[in-house]
C-alpha cells in the first residue's frame, strides 16, 4: 500500500475509536463531573498554604471539605462538582491565619473538565499561638533515619541519613544514593535511568549542565532530594501533556537555607605547574535566585576527579586543557508566580594543547596496511552563551513565552602531523614507508548565532485549548579561514606532491517557523492536531585555492607566514582549484502536521502520535563539473506510541518510534574531490532515505523492604543506512571514501 493511502485509512481509524467511544458514553449517560481547583496563598509572603477549604453552595449549604495537599510546596485543593452552571462559596481556614471567603460561579462548561478558581489570600494573624511549649516528662524518643521512600511514583532520599565527609559538595551526597551513578561529564544514573536535568527548589538552574550545582552546592544544605518524572515547559504552559515529562532529581534546601546566601571557593595546586581555582555564591529567597560562579584549571576538569575512577573512553582527558570560566544565572518571579524570568550567561576561555602519536594496522585483502602518526595541536578559542526567558501565565487560562538565545565563538587553531603508511610490501623494519606526509595548518574562525522562540496560547470557553509558535534563527561562520601546507611523498613511483592550500569556508544559514496546536478533551482522552510549517535556507561557499601554483616563496615548504596571501586579487584567483571548490544554496521548506490521541488516568498514560511531513528542497549547486539546480519532494510519516503505567509497587514502560533520515541534497552531488590525495571524497547520488524502528521497554518492581528490580530491554531495526566504502591504493597509500 502506498504511503499516500496509509495516513488517510490511519486518521479514519482513529477517529471512528474515538467516534465509537463518545457515542457509548452517550447511551450510558453517567452523571458528568467537574473539577473545582483552589490555591490558598499567604497574602504577604504568596507561599501556598496547606489550609482547610469549604466548598458551600450558595445557600452556604456544605458540599465538601478539603485540605490542601501537593508536593514540593504546590499545595492545592481540589473538588469533584456536577457539571452545570452554579455559585458557589468558597471558605479556607488555616491556623495562624484569619479565614477568608469568596465566591465563584460556573458559567458556561461546555467541554470544561475543570476550572479553577482565583487564588485565596489569607492574612497571618497579629499574635498567633500556633507554637506552644509542651513538657513531655521522661518521654525519650530514639528512631533511626530511613534513607529513602516512595510517594507514588518519587523516590525521596533523606539526605541527613548519609555521612557525607565535611567540605563535601552535592555529587558526593549523589553518589552514596542507593541505585546513583555520576559520569565523568556529570550525567547522573538512578537504577540505570539517566536523569535528564537537575532543579533547585523546583526551578531549573543552568538547565542541562549539571556540574556546576553538582560541583558547587554544598552538601549540608540539602534536606531532600526527590526524583521523579516533571511535566515539560511547554506541559506545564499548556496545561496538559502534551510532551513526554521529563525525568529529573529536585534539590530542596533546608528551610534554613531557602532564604540567605551562600559561597564556597577551593584553590589547589600541583606538581609541573599545575593548578585550579573555584568560586562560587548564591543568593536566594522566596522568588529570586542570583548565582555567580568562576573557574581557572589546567587539569583537563571543571569538576573534582571522579571518586569511582570512572573515566570511560568518551570522556577522557586528553592533552592539556587550561579552562577560564565565569558564569552567572537569574531566576526570578513576581509575588503570584505568574511572570517569570530565567537568564543565564557562560563566557569561557580554553587553550586546549594536544600531542598524538599512533601506530595502527588494518586488514585487508590485499595485504594489511600500517599507520604511523603523530600530531600537535594548540587551539585557543572564547566562547560566550547567554539565554533570557520570560513567561508569564493567567490563573492557567492564558500562557506567553519568549525565549531568546545568543551564541558567540571565535578562535584559533595551530597544528602539524607527520604520516607514513606501510603494507605487507613494504619493509618497516627498514622503514620504507609506501607514502610519508607532513603537513602545518592554521584555522581562524568565527561564529555567531542568535535564536528567538514565542510561544502563547489560551483555553476556549466551551474547554478546548489553542496555541502558538513561532521561532527563527540566524547562523553566520565567517570567518572560516584554513592555511595549510603539506608535503606528500610517494616513495616506490619515486613522486613529490607539495601543495600550499588557503580554503575559504564561510557559510551562513537562517531558519523561521510557524506551527498552531488545538486540542479536545472527552473525559480522560484528549485528541490534538498540530500544523507546522519551517523554512529553512544554507548558503555554503567553499573555495579553495593552490597557492603552490603562484611559484616563489609558495613553492617551498616554508613554515613561516603560512597565512600570507597574494596582495592582489586577481593573483588569488589565479590560484583557485576549481576542482576542488563549491557554492550552493540550499532551500528547504517543510509542511508537517501531527495528529495525537492521549490518555491520562489514574497512574496510566498512554499517547500515540502519526505525525506526517512533506518535504520539499531545491539547491543551485556550483562547482567546476556540475552547474545546476535540483529539487526534491517527500513525504515522511513517522509514527511513536507510548505507554506508563506506575503505583508503589511497580512501574513499566514501553515506546515504539520510526524516525527517518534523508542523505542531504549536497552529498548527492556527482563530483569527486580531492584536495587531500591521500583521502579522496566521492559523492553517491544513489544514497536512500534510512530508516529506523525503536523499541523500548522497561519495569521496575518495588519489594516491601524498600529494594527494587529493574529490568530493561531495548532494540532498534534499521533499513537503508549509510556507511562508508574505503578503497586502498597499494601504490599510493592514498584512501578513496564514498558513502554508500
Amino acid at each position: 500500500m502506498k504511503t499516500k493511502y496509509l495516513l488517510p485509512l490511519l486518521l479514519l481509524l482513529l477517529f471512528n475509536v474515538i467516534g465509537g467511544a463518545a457515542q457509548n458514553a452517550k447511551t450510558d449517560k453517567p452523571k458528568r463531573t467537574v473539577m473545582l481547583g483552589q490555591i490558598v496563598k499567604d497574602s504577604f509572603t504568596g507561599v501556598r498554604l496547606k489550609a482547610h477549604v469549604t466548598l458551600m453552595r450558595q445557600d452556604s449549604t456544605v458540599v465538601d471539605t478539603i485540605t490542601c495537599k501537593g508536593w514540593y510546596g504546590n499545595y492545592f485543593a481540589r473538588f469533584e462538582v456536577e457539571a452545570k452552571p452554579a455559585k458557589y462559596i468558597v471558605k479556607a481556614e488555616c491556623e495562624g491565619y484569619a479565614s477568608n471567603c469568596q465566591g465563584y460561579e460556573i458559567k458556561r462548561v461546555a467541554r470544561n473538565r475543570g476550572f479553577k478558581m482565583p487564588d485565596l489570600n489569607l492574612k497571618k494573624l497579629a499574635k498567633s499561638d500556633i507554637y506552644k511549649e509542651v513538657d513531655l516528662d521522661g518521654v525519650v524518643v530514639t528512631g533511626t533515619k530511613v534513607k529513602f521512600t516512595y510517594r507514588g511514583d518519587t523516590i525521596v532520599y533523606n539526605a541527613s541519613a548519609f555521612n557525607v565527609p565535611d567540605g563535601s559538595m552535592l555529587d558526593a551526597l549523589v553518589r552514596q544514593l542507593p541505585g546513583a551513578e555520576i559520569k565523568s561529564n556529570g550525567d547522573i544514573y538512578i537504577n540505570g535511568k539517566k536523569i535528564d536535568y537537575l532543579t533547585l527548589n523546583g526551578k531549573d538552574f543552568f538547565k542541562g549542565n549539571n556540574k556546576i550545582m553538582l560541583d558547587n552546592l554544598p552538601h549540608y544544605t540539602v534536606q531532600d532530594l526527590k526524583v521523579y518524572h516533571k511535566s515539560t515547559e511547554k506541559s506545564r504552559l499548556v496545561g496538559k501533556e502534551v510532551e513526554k515529562k521529563d525525568y529529573v532529581m529536585d534539590v530542596e534546601l533546608k528551610r534554613e537555607y531557602n532564604r540567605g546566601y551562600i559561597s564556597n571557593a577551593e584553590v589547589a595546586g600541583g606538581t609541573r605547574q599545575r593548578y585550579m581555582a573555584r568560586l562560587f555564591g548564591l543568593y536566594y529567597d522566596d522568588r529570586t535566585r542570583f548565582s555567580v560562579f568562576g573557574n581557572v584549571n589546567n587539569v583537563n576538569e571543571n569538576r573534582s576527579p571522579g571518586r569511582e575512577g570512572d573515566w570511560s573512553p568518551s570522556n577522557s582527558p586528553q592533552g592539556q586543557t587550561v579552562t577560564k570560566q565565569v558564569g552567572a544565572s537569574l531566576s526570578t518571579q513576581n509575588k503570584s508566580g505568574s511572570l517569570r524570568e530565567q537568564f543565564d550567561a557562560i563566557a569561557s576561555w580554553n587553550d586546549v594543547t594536544d600531542i598524538t602519536r599512533s601506530s595502527s594496522e588494518q586488514f585487508a585483502s590485499a595485504g594489511n596496511i600500517f599507520n604511523r602518526s603523530s600530531s600537535t595541536s594548540v587551539q585557543k578559542e572564547f566562547r560566550l552563551y547567554a539565554n533570557n526567558k520570560i513567561t508569564y501565565t493567567d490563573e492557567s487560562t492564558f500562557y506567553l513565552q519568549s525565549s531568546t538565545s545568543f551564541n558567540y565563538g571565535d578562535g584559533t587553531n595551530n597544528s602539524s602531523s607527520e604520516h607514513a603508511i606501510f603494507d605487507s610490501e613494504g619493509n618497516m623494519a627498514a622503514d620504507s614507508p609506501t607514502n610519508r606526509s607532513q603537513t602545518i595548518s592554521l584555522t581562524k574562525f568565527r561564529t555567531t548565532s542568535v535564536n528567538e522562540s514565542f510561544m502563547f496560547g489560551f483555553d476556549l470557553p466551551w474547554g478546548d485549548k489553542l496555541g502558538f509558535n513561532l521561532n527563527g534563527s540566524y547562523t553566520s561562520n565567517k570567518p572560516q579561514d584554513r592555511f595549510s601546507l603539506s608535503n606528500n611523498e610517494y616513495l616506490r613511483e619515486n613522486k613529490n606532491d607539495l601543495r600550499r592550500v588557503y580554503a575559504d569556508s564561510h557559510n551562513n544559514s537562517y531558519n523561521y517557523g510557524a506551527s498552531a496546536y488545538y486540542s479536545v478533551e472527552l473525559n480522560n482522552w484528549m485528541v490534538s492536531l498540530s500544523q507546522k510549517y519551517n523554512q529553512n535556507m544554507i548558503s555554503t561557499n567553499l573555495l579553495n585555492y593552490r597557492l603552490e601554483r603562484l611559484g616563489g616563496l609558495y613553492n617551498r615548504f616554508d613554515q613561516q607566514q603560512l597565512d600570507r596571501l597574494p596582495s592582489t586579487r586577481d593573483s588569488l584567483l589565479i590560484a583557485l582549484d576549481m576542482q576542488n571548490s563549491k557554492t550552493y544554496n540550499l532551500l528547504t521548506r517543510e509542511y508537517k502536521g501531527e495528529p495525537t490521541l492521549r490518555y491520562n488516568h489514574n497512574n496510566t498514560y498512554f499517547s500515540l502520535s502519526l505525525p506526517y511531513r512533506l518535504v520539499r528542497e531545491r539547491i543551485n549547486y556550483r562547482c567546476a563539473s556540475v552547474d545546476t539546480t535540483a529539487v526534491r519532494r517527500k513525504w515522511l510519516v513517522e509514527p511513536s506510541l507510548f505507554f506508563n503505567k506506575w503505583n508503589d509497587k511497580f512501574e513499566v514502560s514501553a515506546s515504539y518510534s520510526l524516525s527517518s533520515s534523508q542523505p542531504g541534497m549536497e552529498s548527492l552531488m556527482p563530483i569527486d574531490n580531492d584536495i587531500n590525495p591521500l583521502a579522496r571524497r566521492v559523492n553517491n547520488p544513489n544514497l536512500k532515505t534510512s530508516v529506523t524502528h525503536n523499541i523500548n521497554s522497561y519495569v521496575s518492581f518495588i519489594f516491601k523492604n524498600k529494594s527494587s528490580l529493574s529490568i530493561a530491554l531495548n532494540g532498534s531495526v534499521y533499513t537503508d543506512m549509510i556507511g562508508t566504502r574505503t578503497t586502498y591504493n597499494t601504490q599510493t597509500g592514498a584512501y578513496a571514501y564514498m558513502s554508500d
